[in-house]
């Protein structure tokens, strides 16, 4: 299509230089015919001649002038429909990947939960194996719990704005809190945190949920063996920092992170669970307790996330 009206305006171009061409060469000819006694020389430098040319060389740059416009709107058209198909193709790529990911991690934690109830209906065990066969179902009820949440708090913030309650937040039970649940449902993971006395003027369940699901983040994309981090940081400000020692973030990835439905890598080759809305709630609860979220890179390596609250 946008090749039929390039060529269609290119001839429409050249069709009237041609007729603004004829009708030059057709009025130079009236000149001579009208002047027979004058020379060349003398009709070239004719009032009337003048005049002739003036006008001739106004129509083209008329012509030129419109063809430069139009073409350049053209261009810059099909690169603005190029760049917005594209985006739209990654962001149906991302909704599909977001499916493909949730039909996962649904289906995951209520066959665990379906396989242990079936054992402890059919099968006689003691107090202890009873107890690790419910505790781990508890862990698959927590990590469902949370998906559902947020799936349905993503929901929540892309139509309208939530109401911020106002009051006095102990960090440090706050996100002991958050240690010991996630604790739970990360048993072979360690979590680092050095309580200290912090009182914030904020939303306890806004900043609940923010940092349930930057530790819950870091626990994901970092490898079992090395422990995540909490941090808090009081000075003219009061930080808050979620530490990982994964691979770290590219800077590409460091500003898409926090778009909608967007994860690192592709969702069929991925090993990580996850599903792309954890970092994009945490952005927008962000906004609403107007609090600052800054991610850095960790040394040697990881992440470092901070909330400036």
């Amino acid at each position: 299509m946008v090749v039929y009206i390039f060529t269609a305006f290119t001839w429409w171009t050249i069709l009237h230089l041609r007729n603004n061409e004829t009708f030059f060469k057709n009025n130079v000819e009236i000149i001579k015919l009208r002047n027979p006694e004058l020379t060349l020389g003398e009709i070239e430098s004719s009032e009337a001649f003048v005049a002739l040319t003036e006008k001739y060389a106004a129509k083209n740059r008329m012509i030129y002038g419109e063809a430069f416009v139009f073409i350049t709107f053209m261009l810059f058209g099909t690169i603005w429909i190029y760049n917005r198909n594209k985006k739209e193709e990654a962001f149906n790529q991302q909704q599909q990947n977001f499916l493909h990911s949730v039909s996962h991690e649904l289906k995951s934690p209520l066959s665990g939960i379906k396989l242990s109830l079936e054992t402890l209906l059919v099968r006689e065990l003691d107090k202890e194996k009873k107890t690790r066969i419910l505790t781990n179902s508890m862990s698959e009820v927590n990590r469902l719990n949370i998906l559902i949440n947020n799936i349905l708090l993503s929901a929540r913030l892309g139509d309208t704005s939530l109401e911020v309650n106002q009051q006095c937040v102990d960090l440090s039970s706050l996100i002991t809190s958050i240690i010991k649940r996630l604790e739970q449902q990360y048993p072979k993971r360690q979590i680092k945190f050095s309580p200290s006395d912090a009182i914030v003027h904020s939303d306890q369940w806004i900043l609940e949920s923010i940092l349930i699901n930057l530790i819950e983040n870091a626990l994901k994309y970092s490898p079992d063996d090395k422990p995540v981090e909490v941090e808090i940081e009081q000075g003219k400000n009061l930080f808050i920092h979620v530490i990982d020692h994964g691979y770290g973030l590219s800077d590409k990835d460091k500003k898409a992170v926090f778009r909608k439905f967007y994860r690192v890598g592709s969702e069929m080759t991925r090993t990580t669970k996850g599903t792309g809305l954890g970092l994009y709630i945490v952005s927008e609860l962000v906004k609403t307790i107007k609090a600052d979220l800054k991610v850095s890179n960790n040394k040697p390596q990881g992440s470092v996330f901070s909330l400036k609250l």
